[in-house]
């Protein structure tokens, strides 16, 4: 049975054939269950898969986050580079807030590993989930009406396939393929 995850998923498989793919690979579940179909489907649709981590210093278990992905990928037979980065630090010294620092050094670092795997493309793993939180922080922070676009599908070399995809659509496909996953203690952290 072809899951819906696999059927929305392999409905966008024809914008990377021929292209050198950039997944950012957290090892969360929506990353690592993006990389896994990118993966599994590799060979018959042309494309070539690369992933990179960004271990961003900031929980004791993130290096433990960072090993689990290099041997997942080491396991599945995927080129992968991480970066670590004192995001705390960089932010007390640049003034701003962890997660604005966390992203301006994670789209640095994934930016240089395209450049190291010769990638054309940068795919990340935002879902339906995201969307919808990205719309409530906008509108709480009092963004206008044209700023409410919130998280968009293609942007100058940077993919996010998964937008219309659910938490529970992702766990569907974990389950059926036994693919375990880091998990970040922080995402529950309002």
């Amino acid at each position: 049975m072809t899951l819906s995850f696999e059927k929305q998923l392999s409905a966008k498989l024809s914008e990377f054939i021929g292209r050198r793919l950039l997944v950012a690979l957290s090892g969360g579940k929506d990353s690592i269950a993006l990389l896994h179909f990118l993966k599994k489907n590799e060979g018959i649709r042309g494309y070539s898969v690369t992933a990179c981590h960004i271990n961003h210093m900031f929980r004791k278990t993130s290096y433990w986050d960072e090993k689990f992905c290099a041997d997942f990928c080491e396991k599945k037979s995927i080129p992968f580079i991480s970066y670590r980065a004192d995001v705390p630090r960089y932010c007390n010294v640049k003034k701003m807030s962890f997660e604005h620092g966390a992203r301006v050094v994670r789209y640095r670092a994934l930016k240089q590993a395209m450049t190291h795997f010769n990638a054309d493309l940068l795919l990340t793993a935002h879902t339906k989930n995201d969307v919808v939180e990205t719309f409530f922080i906008h509108s709480v922070q009092g963004a206008s009406i044209f700023s409410l676009k919130g998280i968009t599908e293609m942007d100058e070399g940077l993919f996010r396939p998964m937008l219309d995809i659910s938490t529970e659509e992702i766990y569907e496909y974990l389950d059926k393929y036994k693919i375990k996953h880091a998990i970040d203690e922080t995402n529950s952290d309002e």
